[in-house]
């Protein structure tokens, strides 16, 4: 009797956590809660975060290339610059699984936010995957800004692409 009742407890457990699982919105539901976001303050907001995903890494960046040597607050300006991309990473995880991935045709403004995801930590990466997986197929995505954040992802080995030139 009590071997029935514990397998009957784990049955209902599993069929509960199967059935009441997140359940994925469709892209019929993404795009309807889009059309209401991409407005102005969505794109101050992306604007934002493309500014501050290059605060210190584009000075860092160009003061390590002329001189070839880290200045001497380089680990802290890049622990600044790692909880800003941590934080950007967070929000548009959050942005992209609600409305969908904010690429510049969709919005119709020239804002990459494809480099925020390219610029996300390790512990992202398993969250990100499928996620940009789903926007690609339902073509939110761009291929360039899939593969390049797709390169990040997978250790930056080689190039994002294949670069063919006209013969």
């Amino acid at each position: 009797m009590m071997v029935k009742v514990k397998l009957f407890l784990l049955t209902l457990s599993t069929v509960t956590l199967i059935c009441c699982k997140g359940v994925e919105p469709t892209d019929q539901k993404i795009e309807a809660a889009f059309s209401k976001i991409n407005n102005e303050k969505l794109w101050d907001e992306l604007r934002k975060m493309e500014i501050d995903d290059q605060l210190y890494r584009t000075p860092l960046d160009s003061i390590y290339r002329v001189g070839k040597k880290k200045p001497e607050n380089w680990d802290s300006l890049w622990q600044l610059q790692e909880k800003i991309d941590n934080k950007n990473t967070e929000r548009l995880i959050e942005i992209t699984e609600k409305y969908g991935f904010p690429s510049p045709h969709r919005i119709d403004q020239p804002i990459a936010a494809w480099m925020i995801f390219q610029h996300s930590a390790k512990k992202y990466h398993k969250k990100l995957k499928p996620l940009l997986e789903r926007e690609c197929e339902a073509a939110r995505i761009g291929d360039v800004e899939y593969e390049m954040i797709k390169w990040h992802l997978e250790g930056r080995k080689g190039f994002p692409f294949e670069i063919t030139y006209p013969k």
